[in-house]
């Protein structure tokens, strides 16, 4: 008996490129498993699901971090402990510099959108500029005010340390699924591809970077089961092969909505993943 033969269940999570952001919505089902309805159609993870015969639980949320994709995993196998040796696990990270904070005014975690761009800007108005972004974000009726932002930002925040903890995320639930013999597969969602990682951890804002230390703990990551290139860069491939006609894999930037892989690049991800899948297992 083959190693998938047991799986029933996909469970995926991940930000929205996982999710499925701009894709068209079914308003009678819901976005996640307990979340509000309006749930995208062909997305991959579904593509994938009807290709294995798999029942499909993706908890991606747009803007998610990478600390919301774990605090959710590890509670939906806490909570599902009948499940494990039925489910097959995909990981779509994302950008590091996303950061998860609980907010007690409004009972609810939030992820906050920092910038990961110009990464130079330490010595210059990055952080005022966060500030009145993170003000934007925020829906709570009582929230921090700018110069309580750019006082948490200047002294609490760095981006070498959130990669690092990103790395330090992919290793701890890789080791938690492989003790668990629960099959997985990971992506990234865009750039900062798999074999990249070495080159996140060190910036014009290293404090105490110790290469020898980081080149050790990269060699963790068992990147036989993670997959070589983020989604992106996949749609840009297929693109250049000729497999999606220019500049149509991915929706065009209108407004606050654009910028997310189309349905044909959801389909012919989800056939490369199918693939690999087959390959490994």
């Amino acid at each position: 008996m083959g190693k998938l033969d047991k799986i029933k269940y996909l469970y995926v999570n991940g930000d929205s490129w996982s999710r499925g952001d701009d894709l068209p919505q079914d308003q009678t089902l819901p976005d996640y498993p307990g979340g509000p309805m309006g749930r995208p159609i062909g997305r991959y993870s579904d593509v994938l699901g009807k290709k294995f015969g798999w029942e499909v639980i993706n908890e991606s949320k747009g803007g998610g971090s990478n600390d919301r994709t774990v605090r959710k995993m590890v509670d939906w196998f806490a909570k599902n402990k009948d499940k494990w040796e039925e489910t097959f696990v995909i990981i779509c990270w994302t950008q590091y510099t996303r950061e998860e904070l609980w907010n007690d005014v409004m009972g609810c975690y939030e992820t906050q959108q920092f910038q990961s761009t110009n990464l130079d800007k330490r010595e210059g108005g990055w952080f005022g500029e966060q500030a009145d972004e993170m003000l934007i974000q925020s829906d709570a009726d009582l929230k921090p005010t700018k110069d309580w932002w750019k006082t948490y930002l200047i002294n609490f925040y760095n981006f070498d340390k959130r990669s690092q903890s990103m790395i330090r995320q992919i290793i701890c639930l890789q080791s938690f699924l492989k003790a668990n013999n629960v099959p997985y597969y990971f992506h990234n969602a865009f750039s900062n591809d798999a074999y990249t990682h070495s080159d996140w951890i060190m910036s014009d804002w290293s404090v105490g970077y110790d290469e020898e230390k980081w080149k050790e703990i990269i060699s963790m990551i068992d990147y036989n089961f993670y997959h070589p290139n983020s989604f992106m860069t996949c749609t840009e491939l297929y693109e250049q092969e000729g497999l999606i006609e220019e500049n149509k894999g991915l929706y065009e930037i209108t407004g606050d909505r654009g910028g997310h892989p189309t349905p044909i690049s959801h389909k012919l991800f989800a056939e490369e993943l199918c693939k690999c899948i087959n390959e490994k297992f």
